[in-house]
């Protein structure tokens, strides 16, 4: 059942006027309140608002079908009055409605409870009759009192004379009582002698209260995703009306799901009937295919369904229903478009289904979203998935073409299609047109059109002089394009329908094309209507059931039925940005008077947007109680609308929460989502203030589980701002917590998290140990996706412990296990640590096979936000291939990639790799640019793990230059950073490379102390990389100190590594060292020769340029030494 309820009033006029007051006062805004509460849409139709008796009759067609509006909902209200008979009812609505031939000498509310109430016995439990009691005359004033009671008129009383006329006011109190008698026995709710309105008005709101109740009880609200699917239901229900068939379209959608060969996009012109193919043939195929799932989801079928998110939560939540699967719906967008890749081909594992999407074109084209650049649609799709989809031209139909998937362009339709669609259209309302009449409309260039004819025949069988219609026609066939027919239209409309309030009509139209989402029926009435009170519905309901064929009202809201009708009053009304703006700051101004609602949040700060409004906009974002609502409803608004305010204005988002950083703890119950917004700005020292503010809260609390949850968040922000040790010590004591709560899965992903930390911290051995409970735990659990992620964490130490074999297990084994659950992120990611062993091994082509994969995987995920750090990888690997040109490419698509996604973070990666390159070929000047962008930016961000990088790389450069103060400064300022985040390895490198400024200064004593330090860091953190270095850096200043005994032994420990490494080219680079020591220093010849001859094996089975030509020279000499 549609959850909106629209009841009907019917009473006379003159007596009424305090009751319907009563009502519209203070009676419905109490229920409307009420259904919002349950997720209801409310409105009432009171057609005698603003209309006297003898007018009634000219509104009878409209009651009559407003009622069917309604239906359910009807409440009859009399007292001692019968009301106005019409003379005649005109011929048209006697033909439309035969049984009020019976009732030609009944009054119009008479005729309203029959046609509402008494006619239908389905209305037995939503319609209610109140009956004034009598007596309530005596309260009167006696000068009005004779408009409460059924007496003759003056005319009447010239027209009959006194005594005739009395007796026709007598038939009339007999027919009252007649139809009251009616009424009771009709066992419809009867409450009988009311004695004041505000008494008749509680009444009523228990009564509607009561029905709200039956209907719609509290925890009733359907959830977003299945109002969604019911609502899209429907909208394909509506397509199935005066559709006409054809069997070649129908054939090739029939053929695509046989031959299986991936997905189809119908297009066509707009207006073609996509939409209305996909529906017609899907109901067809499920009523031929019972058992295939169908899914189907018509873009701006509804409030939401353009907001890709919102799609695809959606299409989550329908594998699960139709496949007992268990998905989640991840906030953030990459996991949200990760889950998406991986559930679908879950579901695909379950068996075959058909996907629709139809209107992609329809997308809201949300900033760096990639919304209408499908980025959230898998490139790939498992063979079970039959995905059909439709587009008009633009980027969606553009993207779906690069990927080569099939188009299939609707046509036109024919001639004969054309007449075969006007005949089967009209004689749903038993209409026809002549054959000539036909034939001009075929002769117009845009018959083939259907949206066009749609239009064209909902015009001309409401236009009512028959002798005129050829010239009606000549006048609608004679445009150029279907918004010049709705603009025909229009003009038809305010010469019929402007008479009461002139500029009636545009302004509606105007309302309603300014609206995110469409407007509710009250909020049309309150924004149309004078500064006294709402449009009255004896103006709206007639213009209203005109413009019924061209609207759509979906979840209660009114808006239009296709965007040409959009477009047409943008050309009609709206010819430039200032009258577009007015519009939006008039919906604005309505929304802000409002209480906060779903609707004020969902309007209110887009309206500001669109008008430009960024400091009405600031100020209504600043309210954290706002915010607050904004965040649960939703937080990508509260993203979107930050972001548009920042790049619009000067308005920032830290300073419009001063006052909540000052002083937190005055507001406590704001802080969460106002933590995740700073956060997501870029703010996370901002962030931490206020999640730490909780925290204090917290503690003073007596609840363990709201404590966990607040220690989990401070964690995560204090380790995003380097903080590891207290965000190590938090997860520690949220493990504790939930073990005590006996939560042992949240104490594992604690304790989970807590490691990830450790490694960090270079507590690499403690950090193993966790790893190992964790992957314990989720091998009995059965957990294959938690188990992989700890095998893949275990495998990044142990390759950084030198233990390339024992990870690169590791790293299979949870491809394996990704494989077969379908997560094929994780996937990706155990592609690319595999990567990352055989770079370490100098096996760049095996690394570069498998970055190559990830790559594909990736796009095909639609994770655009890992790509960076893919592209990155495997620039490193054309880098080391001496394929520099290509590798500056991939860096250059690694930066663009990351400002489209806006990736701020992911920037400042790109601009030091591209520096790094350019450092690699000695192209300082460039580099240096790099670099310098890159720590502007981590400056910027707070982002101090890449600054240290950053600074690290200029010193490099200052050294090269020769200015070894400038490189000292700069790797003192990484040094004091990395002791600062507790970074044991990025210290480390900081530490040999001031070792190495020292050792060029001749200051050998303190270089071997910093070399020294280096070491036993390596060491603890078991990083047989750095340790290598470290090794061969303090063998070269032993052999600059003449001691070459002792530096011989650093290098032939620095050999064992480099075996452990199983890096060749390293290895041969050492052995060529020791020898030349032997040689030069130790006179060593025998024991040298093996040492060169190993290392020229190693660089001819993977030839390693300059130094393969070292080794060769070296081996020739040593050769020739020796004879």
């Amino acid at each position: 059942m549609d959850r909106a309820i629209r009841v009907f009033i019917s009473s006379t006029f003159r007596d009424m006027q305090a009751e319907r007051d009563e009502l519209v006062k203070f009676i419905f805004p109490r229920l409307r309140k009420l259904c919002e509460q349950r997720g209801v849409t409310w409105g009432e139709v009171d057609l005698r608002w603003g209309i006297t008796d003898e007018k009634q009759g000219e509104v009878l067609p409209i009651c009559l079908q407003e009622i069917r509006n309604c239906r359910p909902f009807f409440i009859g209200i009399l007292g001692q009055r019968y009301g106005w008979i019409p003379k005649q009812i005109p011929i048209e609505l006697l033909e439309q409605e035969g049984w009020l031939g019976e009732h030609e000498q009944h009054s119009i509310t008479e005729l309203e409870i029959l046609h509402g109430v008494l006619n239908d016995p389905n209305m037995r439990k939503t319609a209610f009759f109140y009956f004034r009691d009598p007596t309530y005359l005596e309260s009167i004033n006696p000068d009005e009192r004779l408009n409460f009671i059924e007496q003759p008129g003056q005319q009447e009383i010239e027209m009959w004379g006194y005594d005739q006329a009395q007796q026709l006011a007598e038939t009339r109190r007999a027919k009252l009582e007649n139809l009251k008698e009616r009424i009771r026995k009709s066992g419809y709710p009867v409450q009988e002698n009311y004695p004041t309105p505000s008494v008749f008005g509680e009444l009523v709101y228990k009564d509607l209260a009561g029905v709200i109740e039956t209907l719609f009880p509290p925890g009733s609200q359907p959830d977003a995703l299945e109002q969604e699917a019911n609502e899209q239901e429907a909208f394909a229900r509506a397509r199935f009306n005066a559709y006409l068939k054809r069997d070649k379209d129908f054939s090739c959608l029939d053929g695509h799901f046989r031959s299986g060969v991936g997905p189809l996009v119908v297009t066509g012109e707009s207006g073609s009937g996509k939409s209305a193919l996909l529906a017609n043939w899907v109901d067809q195929f499920q009523e031929q295919n019972p058992k295939i799932p169908v899914i189907k989801h018509f873009i701006g079928a509804t409030p939401f369904s353009a907001d890709w998110a919102f799609l695809v939560r959606r299409l989550l939540a329908e594998f699960n229903r139709h496949f007992g699967l268990e998905l989640l719906f991840p906030l953030d967008p990459a996991a949200l478009r990760a889950a998406f890749a991986n559930g679908i081909h879950q579901a695909a594992q379950k068996g075959e289904f058909i996907l629709i999407l139809d209107g992609l074109d329809q997308l809201e084209d949300i900033p760096n979203t990639g919304a209408r650049e499908l980025l959230w649609l898998p490139e790939s799709l498992p063979v079970n998935v039959h995905l059909y989809l439709s587009a008009l031209p633009g980027p969606s139909l553009e993207e779906v073409t690069r990927r080569g998937w099939q188009v299939m362009q609707l046509e036109p339709f024919s001639h004969q299609e054309t007449r075969s669609f006007i005949s089967e259209y009209l004689s749903i309302y038993a209409k026809a047109l002549n054959d000539i009449q036909v034939e001009r409309i075929c002769a117009s260039p845009l018959h083939g059109n259907p949206l066009y004819l749609r239009v064209l025949l909902e015009e001309l069988r409401q236009f009512g002089i028959f002798e005129q219609l050829d010239q009606q026609i000549n006048r609608y066939v004679n445009v150029a394009s279907i918004p010049q027919l709705f603009a025909l239209i229009f003009e038809r409309l305010e010469m019929d329908y402007e008479r009461p309030k002139k500029g009636l009509v545009g302004w509606v139209l105007k309302l309603i094309w300014g609206t995110r989402r469409g407007l509710a029926e009250q909020e049309l009435l309150d924004l149309a209507g004078n500064e006294p009170g709402p449009l009255a519905h004896a103006i709206w309901s007639p213009l209203f059931l005109a413009l019924e064929p061209f609207l759509i009202i979906r979840s209660g809201l009114i808006s239009f039925f296709h965007n040409y009708l959009r477009q047409a009053i943008q050309e009609h009304y709206l010819t430039d940005l200032v009258q577009q703006q007015t519009i939006h700051n008039t919906l604005a101004a309505y929304f802000l008077k409002r209480e906060s609602s779903f609707r004020t949040l969902d309007e209110l700060p887009w309206q500001l947007a669109k008008a430009g409004d960024w400091y009405q906009l600031t100020n209504v974002l600043s309210s954290p109680s706002f915010l607050f609502e904004l965040w649960q409803q939703n937080e990508y608004d509260a993203k979107m609308f930050w972001a548009q305010i920042e790049e619009n204005s000067n308005a920032r988002m830290v300073a419009a929460y001063q006052l909540v950083l000052e002083s937190p703890e005055e507001y406590l119950r704001y802080l969460r989502p106002l933590a995740s917004l700073l956060l997501a700005g870029g703010h996370p020292q901002e962030a931490l203030i206020l999640q730490e503010a909780r925290l204090r809260n917290s503690e003073n609390q007596q609840d363990p589980g709201s404590l966990a949850l607040v220690l989990g968040d401070v964690a995560m922000l204090q380790a995003g701002c380097g903080m590891y040790a207290q965000a190590a010590e938090y997860y520690q004591r949220e493990a504790e917590i939930l073990l005590q709560l006996g939560d042992l899965r949240g104490q594992v992903r604690a304790r989970f998290n807590l490691a990830n930390l450790l490694k960090m911290q270079g507590d690499v051995q403690q950090a193993l140990s966790i790893y190992q409970d964790c992957e314990k735990f989720w091998k009995e659990k059965d957990d294959l996706i938690s188990l992989s992620q700890v095998l893949g964490n275990r495998g990044n130490i142990l390759r950084d412990l030198g233990k390339m074999e024992e990870a690169l297990a590791l790293f299979r084994e949870k491809q394996h296990l990704c494989w077969q659950t379908g997560a094929r992120r994780e996937f990706a990611r155990a592609l690319e640590s595999q990567a990352t062993i055989y770079m370490q091994r100098g096996d760049w082509d095996k690394a570069s096979q498998l970055l190559y994969q990830e790559e594909q995987i990736l796009r095909e995920l639609g994770e655009i936000s890992s790509l960076p750090t893919c592209l990155g990888n495997q620039a490193i690997v054309k880098q080391e291939q001496g394929r520099l040109d290509e590798a500056q490419i991939i860096y250059q698509n690694h930066e663009a990639l990351c400002r489209q996604m806006n990736d701020q973070r992911g920037l400042a990666e790109a601009f030091g790799r591209q520096g790094t390159l350019f450092l690699t070929q000695r192209n300082y000047e460039p580099a240096m640019q790099k670099f310098r962008q890159q720590e502007t930016l981590c400056r910027e961000l707070g982002i101090k793990d890449e600054l240290q990088v950053s600074l690290g790389n200029q010193a490099m450069i200052w050294r090269a230059a020769g200015d070894l103060e400038k490189a000292l400064d700069l790797h003192r300022e990484k040094e004091h950073i990395c002791r600062e985040l507790g970074n044991q390895k990025a210290l480390a490198i900081a530490l040999g490379n001031i070792g190495n400024i020292y050792a060029d200064r001749g200051d050998w004593q303190v270089a071997m102390e910093l070399y020294r330090e280096k070491e036993n860091i390596d060491r603890e953190l078991g990083n047989k990389s750095g340790l290598e270095v470290c090794l061969g850096n303090q063998a070269r200043l032993l052999i600059a100190q003449q001691k070459p005994v002792e530096a011989l032994q650093l290098m032939q420990e620095q050999e064992q590594v480099c075996r452990e490494l199983g890096n060749p080219e390293k290895l041969a680079l050492c052995l060529i060292s020791q020898a030349k020591l032997m040689v030069q220093k130790l006179n060593q010849l025998i024991l040298a020769r093996p040492l060169v001859e190993e290392a020229y094996q190693l660089t001819r089975v993977a030839p390693q340029g300059e130094l393969a030509r070292q080794v060769e020279a070296i081996w020739i000499a040593l050769s020739d030494m020796m004879g």
